[in-house]
């Protein structure tokens, strides 16, 4: 899917408060928590700048970065109670891991009914179909 801006601001979001909490974390020398928001901070931007060039390569960050998300968002949780910028990542990478999710699902579902169409051989068929209807080339 190319270019969708909700995935995007996801991930600056994320970056973003993962960076602040890795500033926190810092301070008050919370090391597995800083290696989590630091990994995740820098497979968010990626995803991101991946994301809004419309890469054909998106797809396959979206799974190692949603997972990063998880575990980043289960460990930042795990300080929220005494830590606003903990609270704040692990609500941003939650919300990552759900638009990823979805994200991929949408994926999933394009791909098997892209290869059906290739295995019935109505992929060309149905291009040009639709290509009618929107009033463009094949």
């Amino acid at each position: 899917m190319k270019n969708y801006q909700k995935f995007i601001d996801a991930c600056l979001e994320c970056l973003v408060t993962c960076e602040r909490c890795i500033t926190d974390c810092v301070a008050a020398g919370n090391k597995d928590c800083i290696l989590l928001c630091r990994d995740c901070a820098d497979l968010c931007a990626l995803t991101g700048r991946f994301e809004a060039r419309g890469s054909d390569f998106s797809q396959e960050l979206f799974s190692l970065c949603a997972e990063v998300c998880k575990e980043c968002s289960v460990e930042c949780a795990m300080h929220a109670s005494h830590s606003v910028s903990c609270k704040e990542c692990a609500i941003a990478c939650k919300k990552c891991v759900t638009l990823f999710e979805e994200l991929e699902k949408a994926y999933s579902w394009k791909w098997r009914f892209t290869n059906i169409l290739q295995i019935c051989g109505l992929d060309s068929y149905l291009s040009t179909v639709c290509c009618l209807y929107a009033n463009c080339q094949p």
